[in-house]
């Protein structure tokens, strides 16, 4: 089984977590339920953030430090 190799989420920048803040936060009266899924999920993609949780569940490696810089 090939395993991608993920940055947690909680190695996001600054930079990175104030835009993330922004798009799922900003001006929603029902956080969950209006929360732009799919734009959010690409982003992360984009940035190899994990954020479905696969390092937690042993289906990707945690990435160096480093090692995909944005």
């Amino acid at each position: 089984m090939v395993k991608p190799i993920l940055r947690p989420m909680s190695d996001m920048t600054e930079e990175e977590r104030q835009w993330y803040w922004n798009l799922c936060y900003q001006d929603q009266d029902d956080i969950w339920g209006k929360c732009k899924f799919n734009e959010i999920s690409e982003w992360c993609d984009s940035r190899f953030l994990d954020h479905r949780g696969l390092i937690e569940k042993n289906l990707a490696i945690p990435a160096p430090k480093g090692m995909y810089t944005i």
